[in-house]
């Protein structure tokens, strides 16, 4: 058991670090994905306003 301690803390050090980057790519393009969303319902409701009001 005294060997498996060290390897295992080895491979959480090595596996972290690219979990929490790969989370953080994740978390970056569901914020990217919902601002594009949200800024294409406003430009289409501007734009069918301006219709409405011409």
């Amino acid at each position: 058991m005294a060997v498996v301690v060290p390897v295992a803390a080895a491979v959480v050090d090595v596996v972290a670090p690219v979990a929490v980057a790969a989370v953080a790519r994740a978390a970056t393009a569901v914020v990217v994905t919902a601002v594009a969303v949200v800024v294409t319902i406003v430009a289409v409701v501007l734009v069918r306003t301006m219709a409405a009001k011409s």
